[in-house]
Parts: structure tokens; sequence; C-alpha cells
């Protein structure tokens, strides 16, 4: 498959699930106040609260994860016109990887949260906590899937190339960041600064061989994209 071709079929994967998001968004609370648990009880309009806050909830974070995607998307786009090479909503299990990247920096893997509330980074623990309510402090897991994610890319692009080349996770943070970066295990990197972050990367990839690095990683995700 071309390459403008491949970018066709992942730009309509992504426009897909902006048109669900924007479905979910119309349709659960509607959903929600048909339902009635009772048997024989279906379309009665009964309002169960419990349940519309559930659905809203759900709905929400799906909102904030689909837009922290389409930003980090964005933000890219202008490495794409430099050589770049940028892969978008790839299936993994019962998700997806968000974003892989490849240039002359390296193969990164990136994962984009918006998240709400001020976030500290801190040996490798990434803490999100909103000042107005010190109750709602909670430490973000989300790293541990990402390593998962890097390191199975990684065994994709040797077990269908045979080339091993290091996959670096990075975690996108729409969000309250004043560090604006770190890095341990896992990079943490403002949105408003990935772009940057990346050209800023030393060259681990020689010039030449960016596009067969760049078709390798290809070959080994998005047979199971289209």
């Amino acid at each position: 498959m071309a390459p403008s071709e491949l970018a066709s079929v992942l730009s309509h994967r992504l426009r897909l699930r902006r048109a669900a998001t924007r479905f979910a968004l119309r349709v659960a609370p509607v959903a929600e106040l048909c339902v009635d648990p009772r048997p024989g009880r279906w379309g009665r309009g009964r309002l169960l609260p419990h349940r519309v806050a559930q659905s809203s909830g759900w709905v929400e974070n799906w909102q904030l994860g689909s837009w922290g995607e389409q930003a980090t998307a964005k933000a890219l786009g202008d490495l794409e016109h430099e050589g770049w090479t940028v892969l978008h909503d790839l299936p993994a299990g019962r998700g997806n990887v968000d974003h892989i990247v490849i240039g002359p920096g390296g193969v990164f893997l990136l994962d984009s949260k918006r998240l709400s509330g001020s976030v500290l980074v801190r040996d490798g623990v990434v803490t999100v906590s909103r000042p107005d309510d010190p109750d709602l402090t909670y430490q973000h897991t989300g790293a541990v899937h990402l390593l998962h994610l890097a390191r199975q890319t990684h065994d994709r692009i040797l077990a269908a190339t045979r080339i091993n080349t290091w996959v670096a996770p990075v975690m996108v943070l729409w969000a309250d960041f004043p560090q604006g970066e770190a890095e341990d295990r896992c990079a943490y990197v403002h949105g408003d600064r990935i772009a940057e972050w990346l050209r800023s990367k030393p060259q681990t990839i020689a010039p030449q061989r960016v596009r067969q690095v760049a078709d390798a990683v290809r070959a080994a995700w998005v047979r199971d994209a289209l």
C-alpha cells in the first residue's frame, strides 16, 4: 500500500473515532433516560440518576481522550512536513496506540493524556492534584501500559523485519504541567512542547535509514490496522 493510501486509511480511522465520540455525547444521556431495569419496563422514560452520572463520566473521559489525541496529531503536523513519519491510532488489543513517530532521533511511541488538575512527575511517579480539592489527588498509572506498548512495538518490528531499534515511550500531557518535561523510564512532555522536544533528540538513525525504519514500523503495525 502506498504511503498516501495508508495516510488516507489512518485519517479515516481517526475521523470515525471522532464521529463515535460525537454520537456518544448525543445518545448516551437519552439512552439512559429510556432504561428501566425492571422486567418488561423498557422505554418508559424513567430517570435513573446514578446511571446518567456513570454514563456522563464515561463519555467525558472518552471525549477528553479523543481531544488529547487530536491535539497531539495537530502538534505533530509540522514534523510530517519536515520528513518525519507519523502514524496515528493503531489498534492494540482492546485499546490503541495513539501515535508512533519515526525520525532522525529514533522511534517514539506517544500516548496523549488530557488531565484535569496540576501534574507533577517525580521519580517516575505521576501525581495529579486539584488545588481546589486536595482529596481528589491521585497517582496516574498510565506509564505501565505505555511501557508495555513500547516493548510490544519493538518486538513487532524485530519479528517483521529483523530491525532491532529502541522504541521510546512518551506520555504527552495536555494539562497544567509546570515542569514541561521530565524523563524516567518514560518521558513526559507537555503537548505544546512535543514537536520541539522530538526535534531536540540526538540523531540515532542515519538519514538514509529513516525511511527503512518507518517502513518497518508500518509492516509491524499497519497490517492489523487495515
